[in-house]
């Protein structure tokens, strides 16, 4: 009595304890004019986050803001629900509800190119999101969007091929969603031959000490053989949350020493 038990639970059991994706419902109407553009969608989702909410706003959030897709959609209405049910409690997992959508809108593209007799690389590399288009929640995509640039790259190989599906799938970088997701690096120039770089991120296995050095060189040339990463509280370095494995540099230099 009073001591401590140690339970190993078999593969089944880790399955059906576990929290999972958040299974979704979803209706979803799209349509498209004569000549392969996009015009409209309008999609209901309906999420089933279990007998606890957990993340399941956040989930039904990121399912709202990218029920697009990878498109540009002039004129969208959805409507995003987290429900509670009696069943296991879902969480978090990679993607957060995009993966579902994602099926979703591409699903219904591949029906409208069958319908319309579009070709399904054309249409999508038509209709692809591009720096300056707004997403379905009027965020405008200043730069990074490779929709295009990675359909292209497929092209050859995709026409080519007997047999081939295509599908296109964007995420939001950070938190997401709005929140701001920033952080701070401090740079220390010790030596010549020794740059000290302060984060104040955890690392846990997704490689941020790696990105950092990364940054820096790329911005700055330095050789990277140079450059040691430190994380000490003492520094300040902010780094907002630990979430997923998000993390975001901005760069202040601090010199010690000569160059």
């Amino acid at each position: 009595m009073q001591r401590p038990v140690k339970i190993t639970l078999t593969r089944d059991e880790s399955i059906l304890m576990h929290p999972k994706r958040h299974p979704l419902r979803m209706k979803y109407e799209v349509g498209c004019n004569k000549n392969g553009m996009l015009t409209y969608l309008e999609a209901d989702i309906l999420g089933d986050t279990g007998a606890y909410a957990s993340v399941g706003m956040k989930v039904l959030e990121r399912a709202a803001g990218h029920s697009t897709g990878a498109y540009t959609i002039p004129t969208v209405k959805v409507i995003s629900k987290a429900v509670y049910t009696n069943n296991l409690p879902c969480g978090a997992m990679r993607g957060f509800g995009v993966n579902q959508v994602t099926f979703a809108i591409e699903s219904c593209i591949d029906d409208l190119c069958e319908q319309g007799g579009f070709d399904r690389w054309q249409f999508r590399f038509d209709n692809a999101i591009k720096n300056g288009d707004a997403t379905s929640t009027g965020q405008i995509i200043h730069k990074g969007a490779g929709v295009k640039e990675t359909l292209l790259a497929v092209k050859d190989i995709f026409q080519k091929s007997k047999y081939a599906g295509i599908a296109c799938g964007i995420k939001n970088t950070g938190i997401g969603n709005g929140m701001p997701d920033d952080g701070i690096v401090k740079i220390e120039i010790i030596a010549k031959d020794k740059v000290l770089l302060h984060h104040g991120w955890t690392e846990m296995g997704q490689g941020v000490n790696t990105m950092a050095v990364q940054f820096l060189t790329d911005e700055t040339g330095i050789n990277p053989n140079f450059i040691e990463v430190h994380v000490d509280t003492s520094k300040e370095a902010y780094s907002g949350m630990t979430t997923a494995s998000c993390g975001q540099l901005q760069l202040s230099v601090t010199q010690s020493g000569n160059l």
